[in-house]
């Protein structure tokens, strides 16, 4: 579990950039604390619940209202930060935070721990359980109304804060587990789905979909926590009540990012025209080197120098002017005009075709089937991996702009890979109610079945070697995933609600 980032500002420029590999390396590491290869679960049958889904991780229908839970999210953070304004509490959070979360669900002190959790977590998640029911998530943050340099270095604070939230809600979660408060256990997994969707659907931002998919890896470490007690009740409807497709959808925030993109270059098929004069065109080529200027002088360092850019631009059209014609001459559309034209209307219209090529040779692979992309999805890198002349503004923008979507995506699918993992755990417990032992495939569970590993699309492995062990293995999360083969073993269940 990663602790704290306190002081530290999520930025929203998930992008080829240092900023984005950092998120994309913490999303994509491996466990610390892994001790071996093999990892173990010890099992304890579990009928379904009566009635079957008295446990829910999203709110059950009859209790969703259309209302915005954005309000009381953000109450939860400011309450979270007066928190953290007294004197010594940060030092004391995360010396706390970092010793338990090194320790295993049966090394936990209950005691302590339930100090902890009355201290930090109860009144900030208690404000986040008012917007448990509100399904209307909105907040809109007018990106589109940004320069391309505001948009790179815009700080979204409330985000790293709601990721805190999700780590208090870990911490209540796991002491639920100790002491057997499966009702509320259920509730906080509901408010840390919840606050994943809050995270990563309330806009379009890539940062807020990883972040979201960050907060619901702690719900799901949770519940697999969770079904090692003998006591737990089964959690397969419950696993299934969450909206895994929904939750971890990436499309959407792909498509709005590559949009804004073109709207930095004013480049769209609309726009495209030779002739706007070349007046015009020379005030557009300042626009764009202006905006390039801005994205490369860090904030810190003060204003960009206008004259500087300017001059930019008058080297764009020197250097650009060959290349730019050659690239139209090259291009049906508009080899008549490739020499009929002004260099500055010749470097513009390359200069913006050049964007919707880079654009669209990467946005293109989203719109494909997750089965095809499995396939082609490293395509999508490749396209915005090249290397060409820095002062090519088309290219160095799209490189800082366009986010690195497939490690993205499979953040995405490793999620859903954990949430069928823990279904198809779930069949097991309850299939070992009625056989008395652990099925002898996947294919023959009873009453309900399991579900396909979300990497490969196929059943996860299982080779049962007694009535009460067994083997599953699942595909690798990343490479170099050692944690790919886990043992099962059935123990006696004691009773439980």
């Amino acid at each position: 579990m990663i602790l704290s980032f306190r002081g530290e500002a999520a930025m929203a420029q998930v992008m080829l950039s240092p900023a984005f590999e950092t998120t994309q390396s913490a999303t994509d590491a491996a466990p610390r604390h892994s001790e071996s290869p093999i990892k173990r679960l010890h099992l304890s049958p579990a009928a379904e619940p009566d009635p079957a889904m008295r446990y829910r991780f999203w709110p059950a229908p009859e209790n969703r209202i259309a209302g915005n839970p954005m309000p009381f999210v953000s109450r939860a953070v400011l309450l979270t930060t007066q928190k953290f304004g007294k004197k010594n509490a940060v030092q004391h959070y995360n010396e706390v935070f970092v010793r338990f979360s090194a320790m295993s669900i049966d090394e936990l002190p209950i005691a302590e721990l339930r100090e902890f959790v009355a201290t930090y977590a109860d009144e900030p998640l208690g404000e986040l359980e008012r917007a448990e029911n509100l399904m209307s998530v909105q907040y809109d943050l007018r990106m589109q109304d940004l320069s391309a340099r505001e948009r790179v270095q815009m700080v979204l604070p409330e985000y790293q804060e709601m990721r805190v939230l999700g780590w208090m809600l870990a911490a209540r979660m796991r002491l639920a587990i100790l002491e057997s408060r499966w009702d509320d256990f259920a509730k906080d997994c509901r408010l840390c789905f919840r606050l994943s969707e809050v995270a990563g659907q309330s806009n379009d931002l890539l940062i807020g979909r990883l972040i979201g998919y960050a907060i619901a890896s702690l719900g799901l470490n949770a519940i697999e926590e969770a079904i090692t007690r003998t006591d737990c009740p089964n959690f397969y409807w419950a696993l299934a009540s969450i909206p895994v497709n929904d939750l971890f959808e990436i499309r959407t925030s792909i498509e709005f990012e590559s949009v804004l993109l073109s709207r930095y270059f004013m480049a769209d098929q609309a726009s495209l025209h030779p002739s706007i004069g070349e007046a015009a065109a020379r005030d557009r080529i300042k626009q764009i080197a202006e905006q390039a200027s801005k994205m490369s002088v860090p904030s810190e360092f003060g204003n960009y120098d206008r004259n500087t850019a300017h001059l930019l631009a008058g080297l764009y059209a020197v250097v650009l002017k060959e290349s730019s014609r050659e690239t139209l001459a090259s291009t049906p559309r508009w080899k008549e005009a490739a020499n009929a034209i002004s260099t500055s209307e010749a470097v513009l219209l390359a200069t913006q075709l050049r964007v919707l090529r880079l654009r669209d040779s990467w946005v293109k692979w989203t719109l494909l089937g997750d089965e095809n992309w499995d396939r082609f999805g490293d395509n999508a890198e490749a396209a915005i991996r090249q290397r060409g002349d820095f002062t090519d503004p088309a290219l160095m923008v799209s490189q800082m702009l366009i986010p690195a979507a497939v490690p993205a995506r499979r953040a995405a699918r490793r999620s859903i890979q954990s949430h069928h993992f823990l279904c198809a755990i779930e069949a097991i417990r309850m299939h070992a109610v009625f056989a008395g032992e652990l099925p002898t495939t996947l294919n023959a569970l009873q009453v309900v079945p399991a579900w396909n590993d979300a990497i490969s699309r196929e059943p996860f492995g299982y080779t049962r070697t007694s009535r009460t062990t067994a083997t599953m293995t699942r595909s690798p999360r990343w490479v170099g995933d050692e944690e790919t083969s886990i043992q099962i073993e059935l123990t006696p269940a004691r009773s439980g609600p």
